[in-house]
């Protein structure tokens, strides 16, 4: 019975070495013009699979198809971006990033943002909660002026 199990895996695994694309076959894939243009190149070989590149584009080889991986620098800009516009979105988000005083809220309106936000944290007395969010996220430390 564990020889049937051998011979099974065994022939999964020399289909996917004989399939296993090559670099020509990435170059077709891309198309003559992107494959002129572009660096690509294959950047791992495992025989059973691969991996290739062309410019900041990410592929994985395995059995005669390419799958195109996330491009991470796009990704990265995109989760930056979304990040932003959340902040942009949230009562607690100043456009200005300067530290002067000026710039500051008291910290009884800080409290008031966060329970305008959050209204889950109405009960919490203000200096509770304004302590727990700046220890949580510092950047805001320079925007509450305690004095106030």
């Amino acid at each position: 019975m564990k020889k049937k199990y051998v011979y099974v895996i065994g022939a999964i695994i020399l289909v996917l070495v004989i399939t296993n694309p090559s670099y020509s076959s990435f170059k077709a894939y891309l198309g003559d013009e992107e494959a002129r243009t572009s660096d690509t190149r294959r950047t791992t070989n495992l025989f059973i699979c691969s991996k290739y590149s062309a410019n900041d584009r990410n592929f994985f080889a395995i059995a005669g198809n390419f799958i195109e991986l996330e491009r991470t620098k796009l990704h990265i800009t995109e989760l930056r971006e979304d990040i932003m516009r959340q902040l942009a979105d949230s009562a607690l988000y100043w456009s200005d990033t300067s530290d002067s005083n000026h710039n500051k809220i008291s910290a009884s309106e800080f409290a008031q943002r966060i329970k305008a936000k959050y209204p889950v944290y109405e009960n919490i007395p203000n200096d509770s909660l304004i302590r727990a969010v700046i220890k949580k996220y510092p950047i805001y430390t320079g925007k509450v002026d305690f004095a106030k």
